[in-house]
């Protein structure tokens, strides 16, 4: 598995919030099968660390800010150091150019490349407006790829819809919610991925699903030149959208939308085990410290 890890560092991750990421990541990599030699064909995994960078123009190169690639760790003790002293950027959010960066940087000029190809995105910000239709266009391409993108929030700042279409499907297995990041929710979360890596590894998802294909096609036609690509995209996913009923549109603005989304993603655990074949796991509840 080649797996790339993108965090939001925007100034809408509160400080305690951030440091509960790094040591959730900490945790999360402590799972994964390392590669001791990451240049070498082994079936084993690698792992590489973008961070959104908080410019707030588009198109610059300070939108990404590359903590490590796929060939600088060979097991989690480094990573886990690289972790504890990586810096928050700040800023805005720039979710699609960094998830842009991981395809066309991290995975496509990987050598050797592994059977898996993962993206682990913690967002706790809306995406800029000048990113919002890359971050559309470039997550639909990473998943036309055969990428796996398993998203997690943090806070109550990022935009549901952003997340859901970025997120792998189905979402119950893909897409988790956390509200403070504290040492109760990052052992459910922490659960969670490993549930989500041993589906990974028995292929029971397909990466892209086949309800996909036909999104695919269209977009792989653009690329070869038979469109505009992105530009054309956008005018045909605006065309989708417009397929929502009155009763949908109104939910999404009065806010019961999102707030079943939250309550959804949060019990997503009813629908999904914890991956060894025993029973489902509780719902985690803090205690009035807020620990468990």
């Amino acid at each position: 598995m080649d797996l790339t890890l993108v965090v939001d560092g925007s100034r809408e991750i509160r400080a305690d919030q951030y440091a509960g990421v790094q040591e959730l990541l900490g945790s999360v990599v402590k799972q994964v099968a390392w590669s001791p030699k990451p240049s070498v064909a082994d079936g084993r995994a690698r792992v590489a660390l973008l961070q959104t960078s908080g410019s707030l123009l588009p198109q610059t190169s300070q939108a990404v800010k590359v903590e490590f690639d796929l060939q600088k760790y060979h097991n989690h003790i480094g990573l886990q150091t690289h972790l504890r002293s990586m810096q928050q950027q700040g800023g805005v959010s720039s979710l699609g150019q960094t998830l842009e960066y991981a395809l066309s940087k991290v995975f496509l000029k990987a050598t050797r490349p592994r059977k898996s190809r993962v993206v682990l995105a913690v967002v706790g910000a809306e995406t800029a407006h000048w990113d919002q239709a890359k971050l559309a266009y470039i997550s639909q391409k990473a998943k036309c790829q055969g990428v796996s993108l398993f998203v997690i929030t943090v806070g109550e700042h990022y935009n549901s819809t952003q997340v859901e279409e970025l997120a792998s499907t189905p979402s119950e297995q893909h897409l988790l919610h956390l509200w403070q990041v504290k040492e109760w929710e990052r052992g459910y979360a922490q659960r969670f991925f490993r549930a989500f890596l041993r589906v990974l590894s028995k292929g029971m998802n397909s990466y892209p699903p086949a309800h996909l294909k036909l999104k695919c096609e269209l977009m792989l036609g653009q690329e070869h030149g038979q469109g505009q690509g992105q530009a054309e995209w956008e005018v045909w996913r605006e065309e989708e959208e417009e397929e929502y009923t009155d009763e949908e549109e109104f939910l999404e603005h009065t806010g019961v939308f999102q707030t079943q989304i939250a309550l959804d993603q949060v019990d997503t655990i009813n629908a999904f085990s914890r991956g060894d074949g025993a029973t489902p796991l509780p719902r985690p509840q803090p205690n009035s410290n807020g620990n468990q």
